[in-house]
């Protein structure tokens, strides 16, 4: 998980929060178990996550595919939820794609044909416009000159009458 400053999160993000980690660290507080919840919102999945790990903090044999929910919330939805809240600009956008393609590489075949669908449909950072303004926006210099030099080069090699509108 990213470094969140505990003062900074909502209430829910807070909870999520500690959830993920009284799971990873096996040590979960009764009172974490039993705390009042917000209403459930679904144009968001965060209420929703933090009721699976709930769920899954009660039960005393899950069954695997609750286990299988909270491992991706855990490992996959969790950290981008909050690499995303801490870095939300669109410099950072293929960087979050990148990182959820990352976690998610440890899913079994079979949750990789339905996850992948969804992050392809959902891929728009990974444009070339994206990625050039990740690369400028990049803390390493190297970076940051690859990128001028591309978008230099593709300045260049266009004719004046090729040239599309907005460059």
């Amino acid at each position: 998980m990213p470094n969140i400053d505990p003062n900074e999160p909502s209430t829910d993000q807070k909870h999520l929060l500690e959830m993920c980690q009284a799971i990873t660290t096996g040590q979960c507080s009764t009172d974490l178990g039993n705390r009042k919840l917000g209403p459930v919102c679904h144009s968001q999945w965060l209420t929703t996550a933090i009721r699976i790990l709930r769920l899954y903090i009660w039960k005393e044999n899950p069954d695997k595919h609750l286990v299988t929910l909270v491992n991706y919330i855990v490992q996959v939805y969790a950290p981008i939820w909050f690499e995303i809240k801490s870095k939300p600009s669109c410099t950072g956008g293929s960087r979050h794609l990148f990182h959820m393609i990352q976690y998610s590489r440890y899913l079994s075949a079979e949750l990789k044909r339905i996850v992948d669908p969804v992050v392809q449909r959902n891929s728009c950072c990974a444009h070339p416009e994206d990625l050039l303004i990740a690369m400028a926006a990049d803390e390493r210099p190297h970076i940051r000159r690859q990128a001028l030099r591309r978008v230099l080069a593709a300045r260049s090699s266009q004719n004046e009458t090729d040239r599309p509108y907005y460059i």
